[in-house]
């Protein structure tokens, strides 16, 4: 143990950061820093909170240089390297600030999500002609072409190219194995030869 002299003094060498750790560590007989770390106590900065007027402390020496070379960056430049509250705002309001930021963080992706599902939804529930011509459909369809180098993924045409659905149970929200790019022919062949096909069928019931 140690006396509350000693403990001032180890606390008045390891906040001068003038001191190695390693030197502290052996003058005072610690065996590791995390020894050393259990009777140091936190440092007061010279500036208050700005948010509550509480004290700023810093609990490492690490701690203590971030926080000091952020004051010096904004006193210097007027600007700040990082967010306020990481160098003029007490431990208690810094976590606060952070969990007002996360909450805002989660409510605007609650409310793109949103924004996503109803997109989808309207999407879905179009006529599929008023759905060719939509902003999605254009830049879905432009993404398919790029992927098939601008050619029929048939007979490499590149006349007239068309992208075929697959299927539409994800309309709206296409996976590139959903597509086809074909020339016109080709669509039309592919298509008149499904409808013959769903005739057959028909027939053989």
């Amino acid at each position: 143990m140690f006396s509350p002299s000693q403990v001032m003094e180890i606390n008045s060498f390891y906040w001068s950061l003038d001191v190695p750790v390693n030197e502290i560590i052996a003058a005072f007989g610690f065996k590791n820093q995390h020894e050393l770390l259990r009777v140091i106590g936190p440092c007061k900065v010279e500036w208050q909170c700005s948010y509550c007027d509480g004290d700023i402390e810093a609990r490492t020496r690490s701690q203590l240089k971030a926080i000091v070379d952020k004051k010096r960056d904004f006193d210097r430049r007027g600007v700040y390297s990082l967010a306020q509250y990481e160098f003029d705002c007490c431990a208690s309001c810094s976590q606060r600030l952070i969990q007002i930021d996360r909450e805002m963080h989660e409510a605007r992706s609650k409310r793109q999500r949103e924004e996503l599902d109803r997109n989808l939804r309207s999407l879905k529930g179009m006529p599929y002609r008023q759905y060719l011509q939509t902003e999605h459909w254009q830049n879905v369809r432009n993404s398919a072409l790029k992927r098939a180098r601008f050619k029929c993924q048939v007979c490499c045409s590149e006349q007239r190219l068309q992208v075929h659905h697959r299927t539409y149970a994800r309309r709206g929200e296409e996976l590139p194995e959903d597509l086809t790019v074909l020339c016109s022919k080709c669509h039309g062949v592919f298509h008149e030869t499904s409808e013959l096909a769903e005739r057959g069928r028909a027939d053989a019931r």
